[in-house]
């Protein structure tokens, strides 16, 4: 989901399948729109029409390397350029698509506020950096077609996904079904999302890529996601002949902004209550002889919580004559806030009637409200009306896998993974709802994989394990070549037993102001490990980088530190030697990026990008581990 509050109503629409080869092309987009370029690695797209239709894409260097991503922090790759080469006038395209080849995430929030400001009125001509040849392409194409010969002996299995949208990863306390599943297959109780909020995690599910390198990472900011980035999806469908299909709850997905591409068949209202009348269509019309992908993707666990706001058949968005009246300013804010997080009613009269005010009153007290005015019994309401939702969409679950199995779309052989793109704070660091942050209770989710060995027993495996791993693990035990630009990463060997999940997952976060009640733009970019979570906070206003360090082991009182200038890491996590190389590896990207965007006379959002006034600390040396 996005940041917790106020967002935009989704509109429901029906079933849709992308033509197949031979299918009439699909008229071309006559108006381009700006697509606001907030982070680098991004495939650049400024004032770039839609995804085109069926048929050949177009070339690029995006076609003929993809990206180099993250990988330099996993240690995979020396570092590149300077974001500054990006200002030099070595070549201009009036069409920009192109996958920037080194992580530049900060800079292009400058040159995306200033081509926002600018316009778009014709093909901009943008200057690039040339690094050079782009990296050959391995494993797939942009299309999801493999390179090379498909082994003859790739598993094909059924494959089903159900995403429960903003279930932390304790809610498996109220939820016996899910339990029972975990019981039955292969639960990672460490698992980890890319991100806060909806659309950066989901989109990391299914490209494999992390929010900083896909881009589709800003609120507000419906980019399209550009038909040059490789898809798991797309890889099922065009490699291994499967029917793909995704039921998605709306929202944050749509046909175009592209994330979900790859999908043959795709509906953007999907609720588990519905799954019969959805999915049954479907299985009406799908190639019975071709193995599944079924992705299900639900908001019923979201705030407004509880089965009562989330009625069956749906609702359309907002009702503008909600029953309710809005929260007036007098209103108790503390009860403001609750109504809106347990009342489908008092939302939509929030929302339906625009109420810019009471708004900005929820999204200040989700923020400030726990420092304000302290309110343990509200929080402990939210709580309770969390949970129950979460109790009572673990019977829409069980309802769900009755029915498929009914159906024969699930059984013993089939790969059934439940998870979750985010979590939600109730109070934990100051914070409620989600997409502010990267602690515990925003980024842990429960991950239960059952089917044939080793995704069965009862097993649980510890240690870090990203949402973006889950595809390329499966496509690892399916005998298949892994999307080499991705950054997630197999963990079969992990989950087969013959080595331990030890490498730190990395997930991120920002905001620019305007959005969602923010005043200021900001960075969050975080590595946690089984003991370890170090996290880097940049605040483009005031120039300040402030770099945090927590043990999960430690008394919640002594548990996070606040590094100041010159103040080494802890001892302790130096004996880390994994955990401080990666930190290092993190440091050198996410520091040399706040450099050089630091002091540069542009104004992002009506926000000017202040000079760096924070030094870096230093270096994490490794020391040896004390005797056992």
């Amino acid at each position: 989901m996005a940041p917790s509050g106020p967002h935009p109503a989704h509109t429901p629409s029906g079933a849709m399948r992308d033509p197949g080869p031979g299918s009439p092309a699909v008229p071309a987009t006559t108006a381009a729109r700006p697509h606001l370029v907030t982070s680098f690695p991004h495939p650049v797209r400024w004032c770039a029409p839609r995804r085109p239709g069926p048929g050949p894409r177009p070339s690029s260097p995006g076609e003929a390397g993809n990206r180099v991503s993250i990988a330099a922090v996993r240690g995979r790759e020396p570092p590149g350029p300077t974001a500054a080469a990006l200002l030099t006038p070595d070549r201009k395209r009036p069409y920009l698509e192109a996958m920037v080849t080194r992580p530049r995430p900060l800079l292009a929030l400058l040159l995306g506020g200033v081509l926002a400001v600018a316009g778009c009125g014709e093909p901009p001509r943008v200057p690039v950096a040339d690094d050079g040849p782009a990296p050959v392409r391995t494993g797939y194409d942009a299309t999801g077609r493999a390179l090379g010969p498909v082994p003859a002996d790739a598993r094909r299995p059924n494959v089903v996904m159900v995403i429960i949208d903003t279930l932390r990863a304790d809610a498996l306390a109220h939820m016996p079904y899910l339990r029972s599943l975990a019981a039955q297959g292969v639960m990672l109780p460490d698992a980890v999302a890319p991100s806060s909020w909806t659309l950066p995690s989901v989109t990391s599910l299914v490209t494999g890529l992390l929010p900083s390198t896909h881009g589709a990472d800003t609120p507000g900011d419906r980019r399209t996601l550009p038909a040059a980035l490789t898809t798991y999806p797309e890889i099922f469908k065009r490699t291994l002949g499967y029917d793909t299909a995704g039921f998605f709850g709306g929202l944050w997905f749509s046909d175009a902004m592209g994330t979900l591409q790859g999908f043959d068949t795709r509906r953007y209202d999907f609720l588990l209550q519905g799954t019969e009348a959805h999915v049954g269509r479907w299985k009406e019309r799908r190639r019975a002889t071709a193995p599944h992908l079924l992705v299900l993707h639900t908001f019923e666990a979201h705030e407004p919580y509880g089965a009562r706001n989330h009625p069956w058949p749906p609702r359309a968005g907002v009702h503008p004559l909600a029953t309710a009246a809005a929260p007036t300013a007098g209103t108790d804010r503390w009860e403001e806030l609750v109504g809106y997080f347990t009342d489908r009613d008092v939302r939509d009269a929030v929302r339906g009637a625009r109420d810019r005010e009471a708004l900005a009153r929820i999204v200040h007290w989700m923020q400030h409200g726990c420092e304000e005015d302290p309110r343990p019994d509200a929080l402990a309401r939210l709580r309770e009306a969390y949970e129950a939702g979460a109790a009572w969409v673990d019977g829409l679950l069980r309802n769900t896998c009755s029915w498929l199995e009914a159906e024969g779309l699930l059984d013993d052989d089939t790969i059934l993974i439940v998870t979750s793109d985010h979590g939600e704070a109730f109070g934990e660091e100051g914070l409620i709802g989600h997409g502010r942050g990267l602690q515990d209770e925003l980024v842990r989710i429960p991950l239960v994989i059952r089917g044939p060995a080793p995704f069965r027993g009862g097993k649980i495996v510890r240690g870090p394990f990203g949402l973006i791993d889950v595809f390329p693990t499966l496509l690892d035990w399916m005998g298949m070549p892994p999307m080499q630009e991705a950054d997630g990463r197999s963990h079969l060997a992990a989950l087969e037993g013959s080595q331990e999940l030890a490498e730190p997952v990395v997930c991120e976060v920002r905001a620019v102001p305007h959005t969602l009640g923010e005043d200021r733009s900001w960075v969050r970019a975080a590595l946690r490990s089984e003991r370890w979570r170090w996290e880097f906070r940049y605040d483009l206003g005031d120039g300040t980088v402030e770099e945090r360090v927590t043990d999960l082991g430690a008394p919640a009182r002594q548990a996070t530190t606040v590094l100041a200038p010159d103040t080494p890491l802890p001892g302790a996590l130096r004996a880390d030697a994994v955990f401080c190389a990666a930190i290092e590896r993190m440091r050198a990207r996410w520091w040399a990026e706040a450099e050089q965007t630091a002091g540069r006379a542009f104004s992002l959002y009506g926000v000017n990008v202040g000079p760096l006034v924070s030094k870096r600390p230093p270096p994490c040396t490794p020391r040896p581990a004390p005797p056992r």
